[in-house]
């Protein structure tokens, strides 16, 4: 649980991708910002706020536009 709390902070912070393991390299931001944002999407405290499976896999294969406020 520690580690979700950590990504809350840095995603405030401003700092996200610095969750990305170094060892990968080069990898597209984008794409890699997106998949964190559902995955803080699937971590809201209330059940309610947080997207049902068929949602995340709607998220995950799609262009979406993601409300970041929302989280």
């Amino acid at each position: 649980m520690q580690h979700v709390f950590q990504t809350w902070k840095l995603r405030e912070e401003g700092r996200i991708l610095e969750i990305v393991d170094p060892e990968l390299g080069e990898y597209p931001e984008e794409e890699v910002i997106r998949f964190i944002q559902v995955a803080l999407f699937c971590t809201q405290a209330a059940a309610h706020q947080r997207p049902g499976m068929k949602q995340v896999l709607k998220m995950l294969s799609e262009e979406v536009n993601l409300n970041e406020q929302l989280l």
